[in-house]
């Protein structure tokens, strides 16, 4: 039985809904294996919308993946802002189509712990590993 200790929220938002299920499928599938290889257990939360969102915004999560530019103008640094204010020590990874360089030292001045394009042939594969090291960051500590 897994210890409920070690239960590892994760959660992903982006507006676009073919990324949005793409990622959380491609997230789901690598959380099963690391369950399987590991003491853990995930719980795994997808919206599409900031307001979607905002229904949970007081729930806890240990990793969040952010689309950087959400619809109606929201950045993900109005996400990440919430979160942090629930669990400080959330790791937070950006997924976005935007590539300036700007962009990217926004993210990261504004508390985010990596940045992944969401067009990088192995974004995906970038996220999944991202998860992994903080899964494996919470266990250690």
């Amino acid at each position: 039985m897994k210890n409920e200790l070690n239960k590892i929220k994760v959660m992903v938002i982006d507006d676009s809904e073919f990324y949005n299920k793409l990622m959380t499928s491609q997230i789901r599938n690598y959380l099963r294996l690391l369950e399987s290889e590991n003491n853990c257990a995930f719980e795994l939360h997808s919206f599409l919308s900031y307001s979607e969102f905002l229904k949970n915004e007081k729930a806890f999560f240990d990793i969040a993946v952010i689309d950087f530019y959400l619809n109606h103008g929201i950045v993900g640094t109005k996400v990440l802002e919430k979160i942090k204010g629930v669990n400080d020590n959330c790791k937070s990874i950006v997924v976005s189509q935007e590539r300036s360089e700007e962009t990217v030292v926004k993210a990261k001045r504004e508390g985010f712990d990596e940045f992944v394009h969401k067009e990088d042939r192995f974004s995906l594969p970038r996220v999944c590993f991202f998860i992994e090291q903080a899964m494996n960051e919470k266990m250690r500590a």
